[in-house]
């Protein structure tokens, strides 16, 4: 008692800050003064304290609430009604015997505003009391009562809504077919047939709300009812879209020309958006005169980026590949939506005749959708025209011939690839030129990736060194060594890299010498080779002393993998004098090694000011004494 009053004093405050803490922490209480003043506060001037007030009445949410509540539907303030409905509808079940005892109500706006509350909740329990009101004098009662029964997916409901279907008002019926549309089942499937029967506009709603609920197995009986004389003029795009989309499958030749019959003539008058549905409905019927009709649109019409989407996943639903190809030869400058398409479908059968609309083409973009569909497909006939590309004028257009080169695997191409390499502008291109030339294998191939270590461009070397990642005769050897003294550090970290698959001493003793390069870059690509050879641990252990922290700290994690014990009292050493990042990697490796010479400095890092330094201290420690 003594902290509400606290609260009522503390909101007498001119400040607005208190007032608000005070309703808020009204709140809490669960005191009928507390409800009752929070009750008053809905009228408060401040919108930020009537705010508060709903959503503290709504925590109490005990009985004292909806009564005081409750009352407030009587209110003539629209304000205070409406905000009455949403308290009882957030306080949920506690509301239900006070609203159940109102549904008698003779104030036809406080009845409609239970009912509403009843729906909103959701609890069936007072579902028998509400059924009787679907008779009510006033038909926005009626109304209610379905729109509640379909929030509360009521099938208890089902048949008296059903019979509802013959309410002398149209909006009641609107409101029962969204409900029965709503709650569903095949009960609700057959008699929404039967509202055909009779011509009124209930029928709308009707074939909307059967086009959310039919299943395959209605497609017969729904079909006969929109073949029906007067029925396809009142059925939305939408409507017919979703009929289209669940008879999917399930669908006669009849069937599909009904539909076709109904998006058509539609398709050239409709709006952006009604357009896009139609598109998107031809498509599903994936039939060849539905083809006709988008094949007929795309090269009649304007369209935007978009929209030419929308056609070319509808053409390609259809997938007759024939009648594309007719239509891009019939509109050569209406081409790319077809381009895209047969470019995504990648039929064997289109090859040669892709191969001779890129040949004919001058449009980049069509190119680039028909030779990286020509490369993907890898048919041999398409070998030559894959070689024309090569030196086409696009970069993306040569990119997209090089790699489908590659995938055939016929090494005649390797000259033709290398002589575009020579003169080839972007880095992209060239790096999948490189990767194209390195797929190829033989003496000529490996020839041809020595002698590009010298050339004078650093890019052409650099795919040279790459390319050569693999071969393992004495000649590749010997060029990816002599690639160690490389002007491009890029080329010489590649260099060791490719150097990775020989096992020779020699080979360690060389790559070894990369641990010597001015350019960090290439003693990492060093350390990572050298790690993984039979040898190479002894230099990775030298690496220890390199004057840069992050080779150091590379060293010291490859070592720890390799369980390299001989790195012990370097790594000791490491732990006490270098930077942080050292010294965190130098304590983990020595609790891998379970070093007990290390246990003393270690101890000495448990408390360290860098947590994580103390924290890797710490679980080495118990993994060196454990």
């Amino acid at each position: 008692m003594e902290e509400l009053d606290e609260l009522l004093k503390q909101l007498e405050s001119e400040d607005s800050t208190d007032r608000h803490e005070a309703t808020w922490k009204l709140g809490g209480l669960e005191d009928a003064k507390a409800v009752e003043t929070l009750v008053g506060l809905l009228k408060d001037p401040s919108p930020l304290i009537k705010d508060e007030a709903v959503n503290s009445l709504a925590r109490i949410a005990n009985e004292e609430v909806v009564k005081a509540v409750v009352p407030l539907l009587y209110s003539h303030e629209v304000y205070i009604r409406n905000i009455s409905l949403e308290i009882l509808s957030r306080l949920g079940e506690v509301c239900l015997p006070e609203l159940s005892a109102r549904l008698g109500e003779e104030d036809e706006d406080v009845l409609k505003f239970v009912i509403d509350i009843i729906g909103l909740i959701g609890n069936h329990e007072p579902v028998p009391k509400v059924i009787p009101l679907l008779k009510h004098k006033n038909p926005n009662i009626r109304a209610a009562v379905a729109v509640a029964f379909g929030k509360m997916y009521a099938t208890e409901a089902i048949e008296p809504l059903l019979e509802a279907l013959n309410d002398d008002d149209e909006w009641v019926k609107f409101s029962v077919l969204e409900a029965l549309g709503t709650i569903g089942g095949a009960q609700v499937t057959e008699k929404l047939l039967d509202v055909f029967r009779a011509i009124d506009v209930s029928r709308i709603a009707a074939i909307d709300a059967l086009s959310q609920l039919a299943e395959p197995k209605d497609c017969e009986k729904v079909m006969h009812v929109i073949a029906s004389p007067g029925v396809s003029h009142v059925l939305s795009v939408d409507t017919v879209v979703r009929f289209i989309e669940r008879f999917q499958g399930h669908m006669s030749e009849e069937d599909k020309n009904i539909f076709l019959d109904i998006l058509a003539p539609r398709l050239h008058e409709a709006d952006f958006f009604e357009q896009q549905d139609i598109i998107k409905g031809l498509g599903l019927l994936e039939d060849n005169s539905a083809l006709d009709t988008l094949l007929l649109f795309a090269v009649t019409r304007e369209y935007e980026d978009d929209m030419r989407m929308y056609l070319k996943d509808a053409i390609i639903s259809c997938a007759k590949t024939d009648k594309i190809i007719e239509a891009i030869k019939e509109y050569p400058t209406k081409m790319l939506v077809f381009a895209e398409a047969l470019g995504e479908i990648k039929d064997p059968d289109s090859v040669a005749d892709m191969c001779e609309i890129y040949k004919a083409s001058d449009d980049r973009t069509v190119n680039r959708c028909l030779v990286e569909a020509i490369g993907d497909i890898g048919d041999k006939e398409s070998f030559d025209t894959l070689l024309e590309a090569v030196s086409d004028g696009d970069g993306t257009t040569r990119k997209f011939a090089v790699r489908g080169l590659a995938k055939m695997g016929d090494d005649h191409a390797v000259k033709p690839i290398l002589d575009a390499l020579a003169d080839e502008p972007y880095d992209d291109v060239r790096e999948a030129m490189g990767e194209a030339i390195a797929s190829f294998s033989g003496d000529e191939v490996e020839s041809a990736l020595v002698s590009l270590l010298c050339n004078d461009k650093a890019e052409l070397r650099l795919i040279g060194a790459s390319g050569l990642s693999g071969y393992k005769s004495d000649a590749a050897k010997d060029a990816l060594g002599k690639a160690f003294d490389d002007e491009d550090a890029k080329v010489r970290s590649a260099a060791v890299r490719s150097l990775a698959t020989f096992t020779n001493d020699d080979v360690a003793t060389t790559i070894a010498g990369a641990l010597s390069d001015s350019e960090k870059e290439v003693r990492l690509a060093a350390l990572d080779v050298l790690s993984s050879h039979p040898l190479g641990i002894k230099y990775v252990v030298q690496a220890l002393s390199d004057d840069d922290m992050w080779v150091r700290f590379k060293a010291v994690n490859l070592l720890a993998d390799k369980g390299a014990t001989e790195a012990e009292e370097k790594l000791i050493e490491l732990l006490k004098d270098d930077e942080v990042p050292v010294k965190i990697s130098a304590a983990r490796a020595l609790g891998k090694l379970g070093s007990k010479d290390a246990v003393d400095t270690l101890k000495s890092f448990t408390d360290h000011e860098d947590s994580n330094l103390s924290e890797a201290a710490t679980t080495a420690l118990s993994e060196c004494e454990g």
